[in-house]
C-alpha cells in the first residue's frame, strides 16, 4: 500500500503530510495508541520498480497491482531503537512486536469524577431604603379600614343617638342605601321651547293674619 501512495505524492495527488496524517496521527488518535521513541520509516521518492506477481513477505500469492510501475520504496524501518527492516531484508525474529495495550502509559486516561451539581440560587442584595429626613419610616404604617355592614360577613349594627358605647370600642354602621337628592334644595330652571333657561319669578307674599 504505501509504494502506491508514495506514487501518488510524485504525482502531486497528495502530500507527505497527507500521509502522516493518515497512516500516524488519525490511528493514535483513534485507538489512543501511545507514543513510540525511536520508532520511524525511510523512503525513497525516485525510486522506480514494477510491482511483481506477489510481494515476498506476503502470505497472499498474488496482487491486483502485478505489472504496476511505482515510483517511492521502502528503505528502513526502525523500532523502538532497532532496526527491522531494511533493503528488503527483515532482520527481527517473529514476534518481535508487543501489545501496546498493555504499556502503562498506553491506558487511556479516564477523566476525574466530577462534583454533582449543586443547585445555586442566586438573589439580589437587598438595598437599604432611603427615608426623607423628618418623617418617620412609614412601610408599615397603613390607613386603618373602614368596615361596612355591607361587607360580607359582618353583621348590621344600627346605633341609636346617646346610646352608651365605651370609648375605644370598634363598631361598625350601615351607611344609608341611598344619598339624599340634591334636587330638592336646588331651584329648578324653567326652560322654553327655544332651550332657553330662565330663573322661576319670585313666590308672592302671603298676608298676615294680623294684617287683615
Amino acid at each position: 500500500m504505501l509504494p502506491l501512495l508514495l506514487t501518488a505524492v510524485s504525482e502531486g495527488r497528495l502530500s507527505l503530510d497527507d500521509l502522516l496524517q493518515r497512516l500516524h496521527h488519525n490511528p493514535r488518535r483513534i485507538f489512543h495508541l501511545p507514543q513510540q521513541e525511536d520508532t520511524y520509516v525511510e523512503v525513497d521518492l525516485e525510486h522506480e520498480w514494477t510491482i511483481p506477481s506477489h510481494m515476498p513477505f506476503s502470505k497472499a500469492r498474488w496482487t491486483p497491482f502485478e505489472g504496476q510501475k511505482v515510483k517511492g520504496t521502502i528503505r528502513r524501518v526502525v523500532l523502538r531503537g532497532e532496526v527491522a527492516y531494511i533493503d528488503g531484508q527483515v532482520l527481527v525474529p517473529p514476534g518481535y512486536g508487543q501489545d501496546v495495550r498493555k504499556w502503562p502509559q498506553g491506558a487511556v486516561p479516564q477523566p476525574p469524577p466530577s462534583a454533582p451539581a449543586t443547585s445555586e440560587i442566586t438573589t439580589t442584595p437587598e438595598r437599604p431604603r432611603r427615608g426623607i429626613p423628618g418623617l418617620p419610616d412609614g412601610r408599615f404604617h397603613l390607613p386603618p379600614r373602614i368596615h361596612r355592614a355591607s361587607d360580607p360577613g359582618l353583621p348590621a349594627v344600627f346605633l341609636r343617638p346617646g346610646a352608651g358605647i365605651p370609648q375605644g370600642s370598634r363598631v361598625w354602621a350601615e351607611e344609608p342605601k341611598e344619598k339624599p337628592s340634591r334636587k330638592a334644595a336646588e331651584p329648578e330652571l324653567m326652560g322654553t321651547p327655544d332651550g332657553t333657561c330662565y330663573p322661576p319669578p319670585p313666590v308672592p307674599r302671603q298676608a298676615s293674619p294680623q294684617n287683615l
